[in-house]
């Protein structure tokens, strides 16, 4: 005997609604991180190996 799926959904879409907020939170720190002064660029260096 199986369990239905609708007595997971309600509980689920919570779960679903709960990390979507999450990721909003997470996107709005790494932009405003993004745009901070006080992150420098990052720079690549790449090493002559033309020898």
């Amino acid at each position: 005997m199986g369990y239905s799926r609708a007595m997971f959904a309600p509980r689920m879409q919570k779960e679903v609604d709960r990390l979507q907020e999450e990721i909003k939170d997470l996107d709005a720190n790494l932009a405003s991180s993004r745009t901070s002064e006080n992150t420098p660029d990052l720079e690549v260096k790449f090493d002559d190996v033309s020898g």
